[in-house]
């Protein structure tokens, strides 16, 4: 597997999910300068839910760019409470720069001042598909964290009454 990205942070909105990843500023600062610029940059990504080398579940997110740029964000159950709120917002944000957290005078982000971040729309395809996966897997495996994912997503489809998208 590809090296995986932990987030520094992890928020969430009314409107977005809400992730900091410095350590990917280098990496995706092309793919940024493309969003800033207004170009269409394509994507494509799937979540998944693996296991990290001390058999710890993780969420990963992969991401891949059309200009070949590809992330792994592998998220640990300290971050999951977050994933729900991707049913109902549909949209995830990746930001690199820290700055933008605190920024009070809106000079943080890029050279020019402007704030720079990926927005993946439609960011809940794929979760529906992760939850079935952690169903079948609890069957086999009692893990605690696999009963944490499968109870947050029930508690928010329970809370919002909507369906998988």
């Amino acid at each position: 597997m590809d090296k995986v990205y932990i987030p520094d942070f992890v928020g969430r909105s009314e409107m977005a999910v809400i992730m900091m990843l410095t350590s990917l500023a280098e990496k995706l600062n092309n793919v940024m300068e493309r969003f800033h610029n207004d170009e269409q940059v394509q994507y494509r990504f799937i979540w998944n839910l693996e296991q990290d080398d001390d058999s710890n579940y993780m969420v990963l997110l992969y991401l891949e760019f059309d200009s070949g740029e590809i992330v792994n964000i592998g998220l640990y159950p300290y971050h999951w409470d977050c994933l729900p709120s991707i049913l109902s917002t549909g949209y995830l944000v990746i930001m690199t720069d820290e700055r933008l957290l605190g920024d009070q005078d809106g000079t943080a982000g890029s050279e020019d001042g402007e704030p720079r971040a990926v927005v993946i729309h439609n960011a809940f395809t794929g979760l529906d598909r992760l939850v079935k996966e952690a169903r079948e897997k609890v069957e086999n495996d009692e893990s605690e964290d696999l009963k944490l994912i499968l109870k947050l997503f029930e508690e928010s489809l329970d809370s919002e009454g909507e369906q998988y998208h």
